[in-house]
């Protein structure tokens, strides 16, 4: 015990394992340095996905690579982080796929496993100490051998943590070998183009913050009758309230003021491209783009609602094209005929 408190600690994390099918019949087809060539551009692919996402490569086991999210540091949204994982995986593979039928004339075929729990980690600067272990790893890897090629099956755990910034398959139990009672599995899908926060069917009345909810009423009362706009930032450590904060006021507001308009950005903790992130989700919003919509649809719902704010401000037309211009290159939005600006650090 005095050794597990010095070197190691208990926590909940999410364990991804990926493993290519068929590597045997693989290595008949292919010489074994054409093969190994192959499986190093596949894993040096799939490791850089993992750690853009936050996650950290345990280890490769044979041809298989465990990745755990929430080692060394944890994040409240690592389930979050290994499915969006998983998902550019899957991405990554079929572009993978299209240069290996050119030059070596075979294909990938990965399955992959996703599973959050309570595990023991080790702690401190030596490798061997980022070794974890738990039953949530055991799952993980089940579940991974029970999907079928190309799919991502993800366990109860993670699906309750993740079911409203996700799309899922039905599910389904499964009989996973060493586990005495079956398994419930689901089928990742895609990610949703918004997401919200908790688990559904939980609710509670918020108590400890009728002080901030007024001050924030009386902020859009005053907004309302001045005609002068009111920045507001509710900062704290993570778990204080803040989303719970927010929505209480946003549910007043909408209830007192029927006609009032929400618009919505988030600040995602990683990803790519994502410096203006919060800001294009905003534009969209303002201007009613979905994600999918023709560049000729976005030009002209840009156009339009940069048009009316300019209108509304008194502001001469001419500057319409320019300043719609300038907020989709800002967001990485291609209107056509110009090139979006690369975000880059923020």
């Amino acid at each position: 015990m005095a050794g597990r408190a010095l070197g190691e600690e208990r926590k909940v994390v999410t364990i991804l394992f990926a493993d290519v099918i068929g590597s045997t019949a693989l290595g008949e087809q292919l010489d074994p340095e054409r093969l190994r060539t192959l499986l190093g551009t596949y894993f040096t692919a799939m490791a850089s996905i993992i750690e853009s996402w936050g996650g950290t490569v345990e280890k490769y086991i044979g041809d298989a690579i465990m990745a755990v999210f929430g080692v060394p540091l944890v994040h409240e949204d690592d389930a979050d982080r290994a499915l969006h994982a998983a998902l550019e995986m899957q991405q990554r593979l079929a572009e993978l796929n299209a240069t290996f039928v050119q030059h070596h004339h075979v294909t990938l075929q990965v399955r992959i496993g996703v599973n959050s729990g309570q595990v023991v980690a080790g702690i401190g600067p030596a490798a061997d100490q980022r070794l974890v272990a738990g039953d949530a790893v055991n799952v993980a890897q089940r579940l991974e051998a029970a999907a079928d090629p190309f799919a991502v099956l993800v366990g109860d755990r993670t699906f309750a943590a993740t079911e409203r910034a996700f799309r899922f398959g039905e599910s389904q139990m499964l009989d996973l070998k060493g586990k005495t009672d079956a398994t419930r599995a689901h089928p990742l899908l895609a990610a949703l183009p918004s997401s919200s926060r908790g688990m559904r069917g939980l609710s509670a009345p918020m108590i400890g913050r009728d002080r901030e909810l007024a001050t924030l009423i009386g902020l859009l009362d005053e907004t309302i009758e001045t005609g002068r706009a009111r920045l507001v930032v509710v900062y704290g450590p993570a778990g204080i309230g803040k989303s719970r904060l927010t929505n209480e006021f946003l549910g007043h507001a909408q209830e007192a003021h029927p006609d009032v308009r929400v618009l919505r950005g988030r600040s995602l903790a990683v990803g790519h491209g994502i410096t203006y992130w919060a800001l294009g989700e905003i534009l969209r919003g303002a201007c009613g783009i979905g994600l999918d919509e023709p560049v000729d649809v976005v030009r002209d719902q840009i156009r339009s609602g940069v048009a009316d704010v300019l209108a509304r401000l008194g502001l001469p037309a001419e500057e319409v094209d320019f300043t719609a211009g300038a907020l989709a290159t800002t967001v990485g939005i291609n209107l056509g005929g110009t090139t979006p600006v690369e975000a880059g650090p923020a």
